[in-house]
């Protein structure tokens, strides 16, 4: 059925028609263009009198007799002597009743719901709610909702399950951990940790974990046996922990030190807030960021003044920005966002960063002092940063400096060859451009003669070779900064460079931030509250940990 627009003409020149020879009630609503009761277009086209469109007519009725049905259902109602009534909204969904879900449709239903329960952080008790239940009798009357019991079962179940597939995806790999602590409204203690890995893929992987109830005193010692049953109960080795990040906590901070002896990475989020709240405290500064306040705070309240304000700034020329309090702030924001991520490494930007934060506040002297304890007492971050192809070149340190952090670099990576294999082993296993073999004198040469003179010498010194990849390494050009470090060693620096890669993806795994085992308590009020904790306390750690799982 094809439709078309009115043509153009005014409305006051024409008007629709309807020849009296056509007996049909359909034609109340059709007719055709006329000037003075005159038709003055061809009659393969009528008009509806109701909306001026213009339908193709055939010298039947079927087109109009469709129109007014699809589009006027009231006057096709009338046309058909039967009044048009619009279906309730209750009765087109409306489901028969008499035969029961199968067991194929519940089992997918009870699925989606506790999908529901567990990424969304329902508390359990949402399946006794009475609205929910009317809710779930609207959608679908047959469905049978579980009890509290069934759902808690199921979702130990699918805890177990997806502990399992971590279990198996990390086994065997280098990874960082981050930590919280966090107390419930019934006082109630949870300790969780988050792994965090890079896979053959190059891809930064976080997981929960375990989220654990900590019964005793949050004592260092307990802190640290907590944290050594979670990691037993997943099967990482204490060795493969390359280091945990934290809050400043003591209790926290000797647990990781003193009682796993693990390297400890101080939370720089918490850090740069202690350092802002601590430089914002000097009375030379706070007395002014004081009366800056009170003058936003007046600016703020009075419409009248702020439009003055922007007048003025008008006049003199400047830039008509509202005031706000934390311009000079706005580096330690960015810099705090910018290393809270858990999608690429983070690790590897702090110490450049802090080296940008100290020359945009213009602190030279304290720039220095940063610099000559750098290298004692961040050799983990330095290590972190030379390995990300972003600030391989360490500019923030001095020659000397940098030449400390490639020694480390290459004394771990001997250590690492000496126990893997040497290096002309491992630089076997390097991707090759090959050629299918030719069955000529050549191949047959090359069968005769491979192992005795292709060989490398076996008083060839793994560290010459080493070496030299890393100078290879050293002399490329950084990439930008807002590159994702991981595509440049999946794409390209993993083939070049295959020694030092395999310290990248050891390394770079490290988070700079605890914000992702923070994220699990973030919520966490939406499953463990009063009214939740009532229900089996089964399911409440591993609800904590499903709902953070991707």
């Amino acid at each position: 059925m094809a439709e078309s627009a009115e043509p153009n003409s005014t409305a006051a020149e024409k008007a629709i028609l309807t020849p009296q020879n056509l007996k049909s009630h359909v034609w109340k609503y059709f007719g055709f263009w006329s000037v003075g009761c005159k038709i003055v277009e061809p009659r393969d086209k009528v008009v509806c009198k109701l909306c001026k469109i213009q339908l193709a007519y055939h010298s039947t009725t079927n087109n109009m007799r469709s129109h007014l049905k699809n589009v006027h259902l009231n006057e096709h109602g009338i046309m058909c002597g039967t009044p048009a009534k619009q279906s309730r909204l209750d009765t087109y969904f409306a489901l028969p009743t008499t035969s029961s879900l199968s067991a194929t449709q519940q089992e997918a239903i009870t699925e989606k719901l506790i999908s529901f329960i567990c990424k969304d952080m329902r508390p359990i008790s949402v399946v006794d709610g009475s609205g929910f239940r009317e809710f779930c009798q609207a959608m679908e009357p047959r469905y049978h909702i579980p009890s509290r019991g069934t759902v808690t079962n199921r979702i130990v179940e699918v805890y177990n399950s997806t502990s399992n597939k971590i279990k198996e995806s990390i086994k065997d790999k280098d990874v960082a951990l981050t930590t919280d602590g966090w107390t419930s409204l019934v006082t109630v203690s949870y300790v969780t940790a988050t792994a965090h890995w890079i896979n053959d893929d190059w891809e930064m992987l976080n997981d929960v974990l375990k989220t654990k109830e900590l019964k005793v005193s949050h004592t260092a010692e307990n802190v640290g046996d907590c944290i050594q049953e979670i990691l037993d109960v997943i099967g990482i080795e204490r060795g493969s922990v390359i280091a945990i990040t934290m809050d400043n906590a003591p209790n926290y901070v000797n647990a990781v030190e003193r009682h796993l002896q693990t390297v400890n990475i101080p939370c720089v989020a918490h850090t740069i807030n202690l350092a802002v709240r601590k430089g914002l405290g000097v009375r030379a500064i706070e007395i002014p960021v004081s009366r800056l306040k009170v003058a936003i705070s007046h600016f703020s309240k009075s419409s009248a003044d702020s439009y003055l304000l922007q007048q003025k700034q008008q006049l003199l020329g400047l830039e008509t920005e509202k005031l706000i309090n934390d311009w000079v702030l706005k580096p330690f924001k960015v810099a705090t966002e910018a290393l809270s991520t858990a999608k690429y490494p983070t690790a590897s930007a702090v110490l450049p960063l802090i080296h940008v934060l100290l020359a945009q506040l213009n602190k030279q002297r304290s720039s220095q002092i940063l610099r000559s304890v750098i290298v004692w007492k961040f050799m983990l971050l330095n290590k972190v940063s030379y390995l990300d192809p972003r600030f391989h070149r360490l500019v923030y340190l001095k020659e000397e400096q940098r030449r400390q952090v490639q020694v480390a670099i290459l004394e771990e990576m001997k250590q690492v060859n000496v126990a893997g294999g040497t290096g002309s082993e491992a630089a076997a296993g390097q991707p090759r451009d090959q050629q299918p073999a030719e069955k000529t004198v050549l191949s047959a040469m090359g069968c005769l003669f491979e192992d005795m003179y292709c060989m490398d010498s076996p008083d060839q010194d793994i560290s010459l070779l080493l070496q030299k990849e890393m100078l290879m390494y050293e002399q490329e050009s950084p990439i930008p900064a807002q590159q994702n470090p991981l595509m440049w060693w999946k794409t390209l620096g993993s083939w070049r460079y295959l020694h030092v890669a395999q310290m990248s993806k050891k390394y770079l795994s490290i988070p700079r931030s605890s914000v992702r085992s923070e994220c699990v308590f973030s919520s966490t009020g939406n499953i463990v509250n009063i009214k939740a904790t009532s229900s089996d306390e089964r399911a409440l750690a591993p609800g904590l940990t499903t709902t953070r799982w991707p």
